[in-house]
């Protein structure tokens, strides 16, 4: 599981995920309304989410604090 701690300048999984190794590029958050896993297209700050990657790995992307 991860978080982001910046607005990413550019949201997308692509972007976000690019220095990591990861199997199939999928990326899934938890919907508490609908009691379900989703898999998503771009992420945000102060959301959790579950990729499945090759060992260790870090995530390195540009973006902006966040104020709220």
């Amino acid at each position: 599981m991860v978080g982001l701690s910046l607005n990413p300048s550019d949201p997308s999984i692509s972007s976000v995920f690019a220095s990591m190794n990861m199997f199939g590029k999928n990326v899934y958050t938890y919907n508490n309304t609908k009691s379900s896993y989703e898999k998503v297209t771009e992420v945000e700050p102060k959301v959790g989410y579950w990729i499945f990657s090759f060992g260790s790995n870090r995530i390195i992307y540009e973006g902006t604090i966040v104020t709220s």
